[in-house]
């Protein structure tokens, strides 16, 4: 009886400086930590957690060396400060990072496709453009054909005009001349002709 009031009174003693509230922690990744039912090396083991068991800290001894903790199934005991840790054990965070690589691959993925989706419609904008600026460089093409065989018969019938025109100034000189060499003429006979008509006249009048 003394012996477990001794206990008691050690274990109150140890848990002078314990924190008000339970703080949660985990079994570091050891293989498996052993509990003990005082906060020291000679109390009897009480039991073992795997790596990774989550814990609530209830308090920490006094030369912080052992903290108690009640694990998931509810028990109270001892286990060595060092065991316990600040994040979960890569165990159970491996399964974690898992899916976060699948969801970043997903992630990697779906931008694949989208990029692919975005390269296939600029490739579809770039060919209709490919082929809109050859249907135009055909169209200029051919208006420039047009233009030049329009040019040549432009050329051709400036060339009848001035025939034409020619034609037309050669024609009114040759009439004009006819008009006056005949104009010349009848001023040469006109002076014969009527002088010897009065001379006929006078005579028949005498």
């Amino acid at each position: 009886m003394n012996k477990y009031l001794f206990s008691t009174l050690l274990i109150g003693f140890a848990l002078h400086s314990t924190a008000a509230t339970a703080v949660e922690k985990y079994i570091s990744d050891d293989l498996s930590t052993y509990l003990r039912r005082g906060p020291g090396y000679n109390y009897g083991l009480s039991g073992s957690l795997n790596a990774g068991d989550k814990v609530e800290v209830l308090g920490v001894s006094q030369d912080g060396k052992f903290s108690q903790i009640q694990d998931k199934r509810g028990r109270v005991s001892w286990l060595e400060s060092s065991a316990l840790s600040d994040t979960p054990s890569l165990r159970h965070r491996i399964p974690e990072l898992e899916q976060q690589i699948s969801n970043l691959k997903k992630e990697i993925n779906n931008l694949n496709e989208s990029h692919d989706t975005v390269a296939t419609n600029i490739q579809n904008k770039l060919t209709k453009s490919a082929e809109i600026i050859n249907n135009l460089q055909t169209e200029n093409q051919q208006l420039q054909q047009q233009v030049t065989s329009q040019q040549a018969q432009i050329e051709t019938l400036n060339n009848e005009l001035d025939e034409k025109r020619q034609r037309l100034i050669l024609n009114y000189f040759l009439n004009g001349g006819l008009v006056a060499g005949g104009g010349l003429l009848l001023g040469l006979i006109l002076p014969v002709i009527i002088p010897r008509r009065r001379r006929k006249r006078d005579m028949w009048m005498n």
